[in-house]
Parts: structure tokens; C-alpha cells; sequence
């Protein structure tokens, strides 16, 4: 890109420092040191600490602590079921432009940073209410969520790549994963190997937002279920167990593949530069389960995939910061 435009809205002092500390994080990824200095407390305060990821007990965590990552958290980032014996754990969520608009609480921690497949820079695209479509690449079609006042303009973001974020959590127990990226979920799970992730990390379920029958919601972003997704959660030792919201043809894995079977033999041709407003978004949350772990029954996924969200009530009786409290050493 020639240049960058600027916003003109006036970015806060205390803004321009959390980015400032962020692009520093990132230097010290470059000369080795790699670290997630900018973990934020529930209240929104930076705590910093060197690579070695035992030094998140300085954030108050048990070595029995399991951490949830949500990558993509938006305004309402998943918070841990106190009621299905996941109560020791915390989540630690990825947000780049809504971040110091989420509500505290003792069991989030917020990265303002987007996720990728390489530390570094990038221009995100910020489009819709609150951001919550916002990018790193542009929409394939024009629409309501992304033109006139929803369309915000680019902002320059910290990048912390998969990798760097596994290996700094490396001793830690990560329960669960859930990704929400725009189109580039593919692109950040598949940069970490995926013998790394069946042999090594043994993540026990991810849900990750895919894209069905080739059709993309942005340009450059190849997110598809058949095409990307089933073939690369295979070799990671990964069983698909349906889509959040069900759907005929993806009950399974063996459903699934026959599927992308029929998805192979039609073509598959909406991609990017096809594409028009007639044609609707085909947009999921794939859920997936390590081999190691046992079947999910049906009555079970919910409480298995679906967590409650961090909302603006703090009477939410699955949020409410009283049903959380330190968890034993």
C-alpha cells in the first residue's frame, strides 16, 4: 500500500501506550524473547512477564489453571462453565479493536492484539456495530454490515502469531480453543504443524468458524470446511462433531466427508470474484474434538462447545463474577 489513512478520531493516551507496549512485545519476539507482555487483568491492567510462561502465576494462576483461548472475542468473549467442573480456568482473549470495551472479570484476560499466522504489523479493516466484522482483508460483496457508516476504515494492529502464542503457553493446560477470525482462522491454526497439535498441545475441542461450499466472505481468506479445514484437522488428529448451529450434511465426520465429496464433484466455483449480493454468506462454527477424547453425545455438545459470553449484565447468573473464585495451588 501507498499510505495509510489515519482515523480521525484522537486515540487516548493510555491507547497510544498499550499499542506502543505491544509493538515492543514485538520486537522482543525478534530478538528471541518470546513473551506475551501484554496480557491484560480483568480490570484492564498490563501485567508484564519474560517467556517463561510459569511466570503466569503473577497474574494469580494455579499450575492447575486451564486456559480457554478465544481468538477473535469481539465485545463478548467466552467465559469458563463454573457448573461443568471447568471453574479453574480463565480465558485469555484476542481483541485488536474493541478491546478496552470489554467489561471486566476476574476470569478474562484480554491480549489487544489480532492473531495470525506471523508476529509483526497489519492494516485490519474495521467494518459493522462495534467493529464485529472487522478484517484483515476486504469484503468480497458490498452490504449492509460493510459500506456508509459501517465501514470504519483501516487501523494498524499488533499480529502475535499461533505459534508464538503456544509455545509461550507451552507447560500450560489449554482446555479449549475458539476462533472467530473473519476468514483467516485457517490460516492461523494451520501455521502451527499439525503433528504439533496432535502429538504435543492435544488441545481436547476447538470450535472454529469455516467457511461451506467455497464460498468466501473475504478476499484472500481460504477458510473453507472441505477444502482447507477436514483435510489438515485430520493429519492433527482431529474428529469433526458437527456445526454449532446444525445443518444437513454436517452432522459428522462421515457425513461431512461425503459432503465435500459432492462439494468436489459440483466444482465448488463461488469463490471470491464470482460472488454478488444473491448470494448468501455461508458462515459456521465447526466443532472439532482430539482423538484422545471421547465421543460427545448429542445432549452433550452445548455444554461442550457452546460457553456462556461475557455480556454488559453482571447479573448473568453463568457470568456473575461471584461464581468464580481462586483457584487452589
Amino acid at each position: 500500500m501507498g499510505c495509510v489513512q489515519h482515523h480521525k478520531r484522537n486515540q487516548s493516551p493510555s491507547g497510544t501506550i498499550v499499542l506502543l507496549l505491544v509493538v515492543l512485545l514485538i520486537a522482543s519476539f525478534r530478538s528471541g524473547r518470546q513473551s506475551l507482555n501484554t496480557l491484560q487483568s480483568g480490570a484492564h491492567a498490563s501485567d508484564s512477564f519474560p517467556g517463561d510462561s510459569s511466570r503466569l502465576f503473577n497474574l494469580g494462576l494455579s499450575n492447575r489453571t486451564k486456559i480457554i483461548l478465544n481468538i477473535g472475542s469481539n465485545l463478548d468473549p467466552i467465559v469458563p462453565r463454573t457448573e461443568t467442573g471447568v471453574a479453574c480456568a480463565v480465558t485469555i482473549a484476542f481483541e485488536p479493536i474493541v478491546h478496552e470495551l470489554i467489561p471486566s472479570h476476574p476470569a478474562v484476560h484480554v491480549v489487544p492484539s489480532a492473531v495470525a499466522d506471523h508476529d509483526g504489523l497489519a492494516v485490519m479493516h474495521v467494518y459493522n456495530t462495534d467493529g464485529v466484522s472487522s478484517s484483515l482483508s476486504k469484503p468480497v460483496m458490498s452490504a449492509k454490515w460493510n459500506r456508509g457508516k459501517r465501514a470504519k476504515g483501516p487501523k494498524i494492529v499488533p499480529l502475535l502469531s499461533v505459534k508464538t502464542i503456544m509455545q509461550t503457553l507451552a507447560d500450560r493446560q489449554i482446555h479449549f480453543i475458539k476462533t472467530d477470525m473473519q476468514g483467516f482462522d485457517f490460516t492461523a491454526i494451520s501455521s502451527v504443524p499439525p503433528e504439533l497439535w496432535k502429538d504435543k498441545y492435544q488441545v481436547p475441542h476447538f470450535t472454529t468458524e469455516v467457511y461451506l461450499e467455497n464460498v468466501k466472505t473475504y478476499f484472500g481468506a481460504n477458510n473453507d470446511l472441505c477444502t482447507e479445514w477436514l483435510p489438515f484437522m485430520k493429519n492433527a488428529g482431529y474428529i469433526f462433531e458437527g456445526l454449532l448451529r446444525k445443518r444437513e450434511g454436517y452432522e459428522s465426520q462421515k457425513s461431512l466427508e461425503e459432503t465435500c465429496r459432492q462439494q468436489q464433484i459440483g466444482g465448488g466455483d463461488l469463490v471470491a470474484d464470482k460472488q454478488d449480493n444473491a448470494i448468501t454468506l455461508k458462515e459456521a462454527d465447526a466443532l472439532w474434538r482430539h482423538h484422545l477424547q471421547p465421543s460427545t453425545p448429542t445432549n452433550k455438545i452445548s455444554t461442550v462447545y457452546n460457553y456462556p459470553v461475557l455480556g454488559h449484565d453482571k447479573n448473568d447468573d453463568f457470568t456473575a463474577e461471584s461464581r468464580f473464585s481462586s483457584c487452589p495451588s
